[in-house]
């Protein structure tokens, strides 16, 4: 990904357009873009706009991104905006909830400091319910500990879902030790072996399970994506989804390519996850990529999810395909607008083989068209694509005109 590119997404955060600063917040998310300025923007949204107002989807989030320098301001916002919401119900409070939810998910080592700050801030008000400070303290006492003792109590939680693979606090120790291990004593396991045979035996695929799991919590910096890849192919979605996770979490071309080549030998089940794992991918030159794939399918179902990854890779040189794919089609999903909605208005200026306003009017066009469609069709339809049509409406008649007056 550009850092072009991940720039003009940021400043997104600070559109005067409220779907807008949440389709960016949301695409910089659901890719683990990491930037310190993103929390920083969002942040300064809070203050400049209130969190009623400024991201409506934020305690939707399943990631937000926050540095160890960030925590101890994450703290004091999350206790100031769960006295200022009042209501467990209210958007604030909400907002309060999932900052300091997402905090917690920092490695340990990162929170350790702020341990006291946290404690207090989650024991101030029942939003913070999810945060579980047993289990952060666990993970916080284990850092100190030897290499093998670790082992130890990862051998234990194996040893144990092997024979009762639902046992929830044993999965917790192993993903506790295994945190502690990758951070600390990054050399003391082998990391692809572990990953190579997990199939072998029912021990061999709980050590499996917990190590694709911890990685898609905290992304390794070794290249394991090969030895990740052929459990995109596998028929459990337990197993499918969190080896999606794991490599879109670590984000790298390797990753990407991974996903691209398992793809094209996935049944169709397999496929529409890896489709959206790839629609959170944020990888220079996958888009092209992409499209071959989407070429190459006849589903339609799936060829939109494939338009909708090619269209979230933000590439400028995608336009042409792009403004091919729009003019044929007669129905839209919400991801469709926002993934259309994200790139012209990032793209539009960066275009060489269009005008700028090439794209905007081909989205405006599908826009007007699907809206037109849904105008006629039954009570009960219309109901179902409330959401839908609101977006289209709010989209034509804002942030064109809006556009066409700059």
């Amino acid at each position: 990904m550009a850092d072009s590119i991940l720039g003009r997404v940021i400043e997104q955060l600070a559109s005067d357009d409220d779907s807008l600063r949440d389709v960016a917040l949301n695409w910089l998310c659901e890719g683990y873009m990491n930037e310190p300025q993103i929390a920083h923007s969002v942040f300064t949204q809070w203050d400049n706009r209130t969190a009623e107002v400024a991201y409506a989807t934020f305690p939707m989030l399943n990631y937000f991104p926050l540095n160890a320098d960030q925590v101890a301001e994450a703290c004091d916002r999350a206790h100031a905006m769960a006295i200022a919401g009042a209501e467990l119900t209210s958007l604030t409070t909400r907002c309060a909830g999932k900052l300091l939810e997402q905090t917690v998910r920092l490695p340990a080592v990162d929170l350790h400091p702020h341990l006291d700050a946290i404690s207090e801030t989650a024991q101030s008000n029942k939003i913070f319910f999810r945060v579980d400070l047993p289990e952060l303290r666990q993970r916080v006492a284990l850092l100190d500990k030897p290499a093998d003792d670790l082992a130890e109590l990862l051998n234990q939680a194996v040893a144990t879902i092997a024979d009762q693979p639902d046992h929830t606090e044993m999965a917790r120790q192993g993903l506790r030790a295994l945190e502690a291990l990758r951070r600390q004593h990054p050399q003391y396991m082998d990391l692809a072996g572990a990953l190579q045979n997990g199939a072998s035996s029912a021990a061999n695929e709980a050590s499996m399970r917990l190590l694709l799991t911890s990685m898609a919590q905290f992304p390794s910096d070794d290249s394991l994506e090969a030895v990740i890849a052929p459990y995109l192919l596998d028929p459990r979605e337990s197993i499918l989804s969190v080896a999606i996770e794991a490599l879109v979490h670590r984000g790298s071309g390797l990753a990407a390519q991974a996903l691209i080549d398992q793809f094209q030998e996935a049944n169709d089940n397999n496929r529409r996850w890896i489709a959206r794992g790839l629609q959170r991918m944020r990888v220079q030159n996958l888009a092209p990529l992409i499209g071959g794939l989407r070429d190459r399918v006849s589903d339609h179902s799936l060829w939109m999810m494939l338009l909708v990854a090619e269209m979230q890779q933000l590439d400028p040189k995608s336009g042409p395909q792009i403004v091919e794919s729009l003019q044929d089609i007669e129905s839209v999903s919400q991801a469709l607008i926002d993934a259309g909605m994200l790139y012209t208005f990032v793209c539009s200026p960066l275009q060489e083989e269009l005008k700028p306003q090439d794209l905007e009017l081909c989205f405006r066009d599908l826009l007007l068209r699907v809206h037109a469609k849904v105008s006629t069709n039954s009570i009960a339809e219309q109901r179902n694509m409330r959401s839908v049509r609101r977006s289209q409406s709010r989209q034509i008649d804002k942030l064109y005109n809006k556009r066409r007056k700059s």
